[in-house]
């Protein structure tokens, strides 16, 4: 056997559990993985604007609540006060 025999077959054994891979295998594996990357950061952009959203919503539904019941208990309020003006509110004072 000659020694350029030896170093030829010593270089081209496969160490057990690794694979050589090309070049372009390994573009092609870091392309893929930046695509995998951006389809994940968007559906996580998309889940994220999706609760803000929602979050927004649920707001201005309580704050349309909040100025219903605020109107409500201003009429209420004004009621009162006319019912107090009247001259049977003091009667109605005296007897309670």
């Amino acid at each position: 056997m000659s020694p350029s025999f030896l170093i030829e077959t010593l270089s081209d054994r496969k160490t057990p559990g690794k694979k050589r891979v090309s070049p372009d295998g390994m573009v092609e594996k870091s392309v893929e993985r930046r695509q995998k990357r951006m389809i994940k950061n968007e559906e996580s952009a998309a889940r994220s604007q999706a609760r803000r959203q929602a979050y927004t919503n649920e707001l201005e539904n309580k704050v349309s609540h909040l100025e219903e019941e605020n109107e409500r208990l201003r009429r209420h309020k004004v009621v009162a006060w006319s019912f107090n003006d009247l001259p049977v509110a003091a009667i109605w004072r005296k007897i309670a």
